[in-house]
């Protein structure tokens, strides 16, 4: 039996995210002593005899909330690790040694390490494809992100130009694509006296 291709090169997971195997395949593929992988989904059936994809839901957790805060308070850095990123080797490190150890430096880093965590930069991303930014936090990124160079990139129309947001507040991140946000990362932040 030879399978020459996919029926779908997208695989919809329940919680909708795509998953795209092709992209998955090509850097497994590039793993020492690994000729050829296959990628598929595993279907179940839900209460209504719907077909689903059957993958637990990353989510950005409690525990990562925790483990960010106690990285800005002790000056330290961070390494977010994402499931399904798309590009397996890629190392996401915040570095706040040179914090001060506030509380407002712990807000800024969750709100940037939660942006960061929903952005993707998969194969198939082009010029038409960005993410819009919160300046406060492109500002946060570019200080203490260690990718920020190859997040950042300015999306450019035809002629070479940038294209800028309308909103001044925001900038774009060209190349990348977000995924949906499925809940608030809700933050209240007490300081003491």
């Amino acid at each position: 039996i030879f399978i020459c291709g996919r029926k779908k090169s997208v695989i919809v997971l329940k919680n909708g995210k795509n998953i795209f195997p092709e992209e998955m395949e090509g850097l497994i593929n590039k793993i020492e002593g690994v000729e050829e992988s296959f990628i598929f989904g595993k279907q179940i059936s839900d209460d209504y005899g719907n077909l689903e994809w059957e993958v637990d839901k990353e989510e950005f957790g409690e525990e990562r909330v925790h483990d960010i805060v106690q990285a800005v308070f002790n000056r330290e850095k961070y390494v977010l690790t994402k499931e399904l990123n798309p590009i397996v080797a890629e190392k996401l490190v915040f570095n706040f040694t040179n914090c001060e150890g506030t509380i407002e430096e712990c807000v800024s880093a969750l709100a940037s390490i939660e942006k960061v965590f929903r952005l993707y930069k998969p194969y198939s991303a082009s010029a038409k494809d960005w993410v819009e930014v919160d300046v406060v936090i492109d500002r946060f990124l570019k200080e203490h992100f260690n990718l920020y160079g190859e997040y950042a990139q300015q999306p450019v129309n035809e002629k070479g130009e940038i294209i800028k947001p309308k909103n001044p507040n925001y900038v774009y991140y060209a190349y990348c694509k977000e995924d949906v946000q499925e809940d608030d990362l809700t933050m209240i932040a007490v300081q003491r006296p």
